[in-house]
C-alpha cells in the first residue's frame, strides 16, 4: 500500500539523488525539499517514513528526507490528510502540476541525419572536454544521454533508432542513429573511453544494450 501511493515520489527522489545531485550539485537539495512539500501537501509523510529504508537513497538524502518528513508527521490530520477535507487524486495532481515550474529549453534541439553533422557533434564536445580547468582532474563533462528504438531485431535488441545528446548550458542534439551507425557508434566509443566525460542517464538498463550494438556497428 505505501509504495503504491509513494511511488511517484520515489521515483522523484531516485532521480535526484541519481542525475541531480551528479549534474547540478549546488540544487539537489533544494529538490529533495521540493518533493518533501510536495509529499506534505499529498498527506504521504507516515506512508513515506515507513518504507524510507527500502528505496535505496544515499544516506545523506535519506536522513534529510528523515528529518523533514518527521517534522511533517507530527502535525495534525483529518483522515490522514494535513489539509481541512480529504483531497482527491485529481486535486492533488492539480496542486502538483499547479506549482510545478515550465521547463524552458537552454537551447534549440538540432536535428542530425549524416556523417558530417555527427563529426561536428564530436568536435564540439571534444572542445567541451579541451575547456575544462586541467587543475581538477574530478571536472567532468556531464552529457545528458536518452535513446528510442523500435521492434527491430527478432526478440534480440537491436541498435537505437534515435539518440539524444545534451551538453553545457545550449548543446542539444537528436541524432537519427540509422542513417549514422558508424559514426554515431564511433562517438560513443570515444565518450564511453574518455576519462572527462560523464554520461548520465536515467532508467538506463535497456539503452546500454542498445548503445552496446551500436558501439559495436561503429567498429566495424
Amino acid at each position: 500500500k505505501e509504495f503504491a501511493a509513494c511511488r511517484i515520489w520515489v521515483l522523484l527522489l531516485r532521480w535526484i539523488c541519481g542525475v541531480v545531485r551528479i549534474a547540478l550539485p549546488a540544487q539537489w537539495h533544494q529538490a529533495v525539499d521540493s518533493v518533501t512539500r510536495l509529499v506534505q501537501k499529498a498527506g504521504h509523510a507516515s506512508m513515506l517514513l515507513a518504507i524510507l529504508d527500502d528505496i535505496e537513497l544515499p544516506n545523506d538524502a535519506a536522513d534529510e528526507l528523515q528529518s523533514c518528513l518527521s517534522k511533517v508527521s507530527m502535525l495534525p490530520r483529518i483522515n490522514g490528510y494535513t489539509s481541512s477535507r480529504r483531497e482527491t487524486d485529481d486535486d492533488i495532481s492539480f496542486q502538483h502540476s499547479a506549482e510545478l515550474p515550465h521547463y524552458k529549453l537552454a537551447g534549440i534541439p538540432v536535428w542530425i541525419d549524416d556523417e558530417i553533422g555527427v563529426n561536428e557533434v564530436r568536435r564540439t564536445l571534444f572542445d567541451m572536454v579541451a575547456a575544462l580547468p586541467s587543475a581538477d582532474p574530478t571536472n567532468k563533462l556531464i552529457i545528458g544521454l536518452d535513446t528510442e528504438w523500435g521492434d527491430e531485431g527478432g526478440g534480440n535488441p537491436a541498435a537505437p533508432s534515435i539518440v539524444q545528446l545534451a551538453a553545457g548550458s545550449s548543446h542539444v542534439w537528436v541524432i537519427d542513429a540509422k542513417c549514422t551507425v558508424r559514426e554515431l557508434g564511433s562517438l560513443f566509443q570515444w565518450m564511453i573511453h574518455e576519462e572527462r566525460v560523464r554520461l548520465l542517464g536515467f532508467a538506463f538498463a535497456q539503452d546500454s544494450v542498445r548503445l552496446t550494438e551500436l558501439m559495436a556497428s561503429g567498429a566495424s
